[in-house]
């Protein structure tokens, strides 16, 4: 379980990176090391 955690919290993560990377107002707001849950 903890590695399925894992994983997932990493995929949100990079989703996330991916969709700020494509939006310029995320410039202004820096990344959360810990990601709010949906």
């Amino acid at each position: 379980m903890e590695l399925n955690l894992e994983m997932t919290a990493q995929y949100f993560c990079y989703s996330v990176h991916h969709q700020q990377r494509q939006s310029t107002i995320s410039v202004a707001a820096p990344p959360s090391p810990i990601p709010p849950p949906a």
